[in-house]
């Protein structure tokens, strides 16, 4: 693809009031959610594993007692 095409369609598009608003709500609502995903205590609850051989007999017991 042409690079003075890319080029003048951007500058096109970054002339419209509208397209300026979706970008800065779409830079916020990035911002905002990336804070929200960084402020959960993801991991919380579960049980981490001392070894690997713990959570590979976890995971055998596991599988071994479900209906596969």
């Amino acid at each position: 693809m042409n690079l003075t095409y890319l080029k003048s369609n951007l500058l096109i598009v970054l002339k419209s009031k509208k397209n300026q608003l979706l970008i800065v709500i779409l830079i916020l609502f990035s911002t905002f959610s990336l804070f929200i995903v960084e402020n959960q205590k993801i991991g919380d609850g579960t049980k981490s594993w001392e070894t690997y051989s713990e959570s590979l007999q976890a995971n055998s017991n596991y599988f071994d007692s479900e209906m596969l």
